[in-house]
């Protein structure tokens, strides 16, 4: 970790703006259906009232094709003034002469959300000129979103050159852990990896492999290597491109890398399942599908799992949604839960299970970077990060007044 974080740092009546990750599930009425990032949010913006901060929040939402009203953020300004029983004010643009005036009228401690910066196709541009019209509106750039730091956008890389630049609590909570299990992870050290594809994920279990004591695949993830291990996995979600790297992995991983040795399958009419041995799949009908792990697996998973001290969940072990394939992900979570262990949950899909099952609290931390998670976790170099570490060092040549 080397960016410069809030402690010690003076804020007071200062414009603070916070790129923060709001980009939060939402229904076909724009409704939110899982605040989990916005609740997130919440300690970065208690700590800057406390500090009396003007705080001007920043936030994309979905994929806009430019201004889209179902992704504006009224609904979100409304929930987080809900959560933090005070009001979050709205403009409905994030530059320019609107903004700028209503950031005049901030008192310190008052909040003030911006409209969806990917109105703007200047953000996932990078554009320098653009990040100068954000950068008009602050004093002090805080990022506090992983989740967006793999991205060169405005928002979170061009205007770290721009402003006096921080990580925020969150954002430093997120590199803490992950630095932990990528450098120094307390042994035993497993991991656990499902999901639907391999693909984004190989350059994760090829990085972690030497760390680990174990590495559990499930998911349809992992019919991709039983497929590379010669096992027809018949209808089953393999990605057939990427068998040459799962042979790969699998010579790699040798006795560390654990792979499913039964699953549940779904019928091609979807109207019955079976518990087969892997090696039997296609003893069923040719449509078949693996759908989650077995009870075999369960127990095998579990046996590598009972000593842990750090654990990294990436992924759920089934179709988690459809109670027939559920028991899998909530047994292995179940277990993973009644550690004495640092636990650590990751990924979109992961944390919906975890809420899912109501096991949000077994976990020492739940992470919400998603893909930029599985680019950290793989090693690589991410701009939001990179952007400020050059940050510090230009702050520091500087001796920048809000250095102490």
């Amino acid at each position: 970790m080397d960016f410069l974080t809030l402690r010690n740092v003076n804020l007071q009546g200062k414009r603070v703006l916070v790129r923060v990750d709001y980009n939060v599930a939402i229904d076909n009425d724009g409704n939110i259906t899982d605040d989990t990032r916005i609740r997130n949010s919440v300690p970065t913006i208690k700590l800057l009232q406390q500090k009396g901060a003007k705080i001007i929040l920043l936030s994309h939402l979905g994929r806009p094709k430019g201004r889209e009203p179902k992704l504006m953020l009224d609904k979100i300004a409304y929930h987080l003034s809900d959560l933090l029983k005070h009001e979050v004010r709205k403009v409905d643009d994030c530059v320019g002469t609107a903004a700028e005036l209503v950031v005049a009228t901030l008192a310190n401690t008052d909040i003030l959300m911006l409209e969806n910066i990917r109105f703007h196709p200047e953000e996932e541009k990078n554009d320098l000129e653009f990040a100068r019209m954000l950068a008009r509106l602050a004093d002090i750039y805080i990022n506090d979103a992983l989740a967006v730091s793999h991205r060169s956008h405005a928002s979170v890389s061009a205007i770290a050159h721009l402003l006096p630049s921080y990580g925020g609590p969150l954002l430093e909570q997120e590199v803490h852990y992950f630095e932990k299990v990528i450098k120094e992870p307390e042994s035993p050290f497993v991991v656990v990896i499902g999901g639907a594809k391999i693909s984004d994920k190989i350059g994760v279990i090829l990085n972690l492999l030497p760390k680990v004591n174990y590495l559990l695949v499930g998911g349809a993830t992992a019919n991709t290597l039983l497929q590379a291990k010669g096992i027809d996995m018949a209808a089953s979600l393999v990605e057939m491109d990427k068998l040459a790297y799962a042979i790969n992995l699998l010579a790699e991983g040798g006795d560390k890398l654990i792979i499913p040795i039964d699953v549940v399958t779904e019928s091609a009419n979807g109207a019955s399942t079976s518990i087969v041995d892997v090696s039997d799949i296609t003893s069923l009908d040719e449509g078949s599908k693996a759908k989650d792990i077995g009870p075999k697996t369960v127990e095998l998973f579990k046996s590598k799992l009972e000593n842990a001290s750090t654990v990294l969940l990436a992924g759920p072990l089934g179709l988690f949604e459809d109670y027939r394939f559920s028991d899998g992900t909530l047994k292995i979570i179940q277990a993973i839960g009644e550690l004495n262990a640092t636990k650590i949950a990751g990924g979109g899909d992961t944390l919906a299970a975890v809420s899912f099952f109501k096991m949000q609290n077994k976990f020492t931390f739940l992470s919400t970077a998603g893909g930029a998670m599985l680019e950290f976790l793989e090693g690589k170099k991410l701009p939001g990060l990179e952007a400020l570490e050059q940050a510090k060092r230009r702050m520091m040549i500087e001796g920048h007044a809000y250095i102490s």
